[in-house]
């Protein structure tokens, strides 16, 4: 009877282990799941890196706006009163004084309090220390800007300015950069793109007959503040066009390089008031803006396409009725999609008629449309209008 057990026993524990049949299924089995997992997971891994890549493209124009309008539209502060408030107006580069910084914790004109900032960036840029402006020829200042006799203003001359990314294997790649009187000028981002033959920076006037902002052409661009001492009477005519910007736009397009699309870029369009020099104007917000009054236009021009443009006009709560729209998105879809996404261009509000050109057309293929929306500053959104379709190749 106990021989019998220890047998039973015996091939019990026998039994415990696996066959060959039963490894073999086991490893196709295994090879199967990772046969279908990995594809997906992969897939996945790209999707997420994608997604990230456009939101860090997205995320760069609107640090390198953001950088510029946070200072640019204080222009003027802290000046004295024969201290320019705008020195440079280029298509690529602007120059303006500010007292942004400063090390005394009582001054009463700083934007910045900042007990370690270098004390030459802190006040009015002598003129035994003038710098040469970015992209050009001309020395600044041609004076010392004092508040007394002996001491210096407090608004330092701050620049940004865009240069070629020698570095990109991608061509039209810029790096954005800014210097503070004339200290190191300092990177603020790269992998900014720039068409050949646009602006990154459009200067807007007021129109005394319509009362509306005028874009000033970028032929008669670059302008300088050629007069020494601002608000003087050598500081008319032809000399004081630079006194009469109150506005400046930037046009950011970020760049990303997606390993399997290509390259992607992202828009950024807005206008900086410059409150200081008679532009104060409140917007009120109320109701949602009205939307674009006729459907956005879209153009392909050329069989293999040169480019691809939309044109809308304005709201009619831009300058009329609540005066409270602040910007338009635009968004692109292809026909039959079922969701928009993020908007392909945020553009500043402040013109009558509106023109952008798709800087992506050349990844899309098939059809497509776009579609644009008014946003003021609650922010609130108009209902969406549709552009007509164009068909790429």
């Amino acid at each position: 009877m106990r021989s019998l057990n220890v047998a039973r026993g015996r091939g019990i524990r026998d039994r415990r282990a696996f066959t060959l049949p039963e490894m073999l299924i086991a490893t196709i089995l295994m090879l199967f799941v990772f046969a279908m997992v990995v594809p997906f997971m992969r897939m996945q891994t790209r999707q997420i890196g994608t997604g990230a890549g456009r939101l860090d493209a997205l995320q760069n124009a609107r640090f390198s706006q953001n950088a510029i309008d946070r200072e640019l539209r204080i222009a003027g502060v802290g000046a004295v009163p024969n201290q320019p408030m705008l020195v440079q107006a280029d298509p690529m580069a602007v120059t303006f004084n500010a007292d942004l910084s400063t090390r005394d914790s009582t001054d009463p004109d700083a934007i910045y309090y900042d007990p370690y900032v270098d004390t030459l960036a802190t006040s009015a840029l002598p003129f035994a220390r003038a710098i040469t402006l970015p992209r050009s020829s001309t020395s600044y200042p041609q004076m010392d800007y004092q508040s007394a006799p002996g001491i210096m203003g407090s608004a330092e001359t701050v620049s940004y300015w865009l240069s070629l990314d020698s570095t990109s294997a991608v061509p039209n790649i810029y790096v954005l950069w800014r210097r503070a009187n004339d200290r190191t000028a300092s990177a603020v981002s790269t992998g900014i793109y720039v068409a050949p033959g646009t602006a990154f920076f459009q200067y807007f006037k007021i129109d005394h007959i319509t009362g509306a902002l005028d874009s000033i052409p970028n032929a008669t661009l670059p302008l300088f503040h050629s007069v020494a001492q601002h608000a003087t009477v050598a500081d008319t005519g032809a000399a004081s066009l630079i006194d009469s910007l109150r506005a400046v736009s930037m046009n950011v397009v970020g760049m990303y390089k997606d390993p399997t699309s290509g390259i992607v870029y992202r828009t950024v369009s807005t206008l900086t008031k410059l409150l200081n020099v008679g532009l104060l104007n409140r917007a009120t917000c109320g109701f949602p803006p009205l939307p674009i009054p006729a459907a956005p236009v879209v153009t392909m021009y050329g069989t293999i396409p040169d480019s691809v443009t939309i044109t809308w006009a304005a709201s009619p709560d831009q300058n009329g009725g609540e005066q409270s729209v602040q910007r338009y998105l635009v968004y692109r879809q292809p026909v039959g999609g079922t969701t928009w996404g993020d908007p392909a261009a945020d553009v500043a509000a402040g013109q009558t008629t509106y023109e952008w050109v798709d800087p992506g057309f050349a990844a899309m293929h098939g059809a497509w449309h776009y579609s644009v929306i008014a946003q003021d500053c609650s922010p609130s959104n108009s209902t969406i209008t549709l552009s007509n379709t164009i068909t790429l190749p």
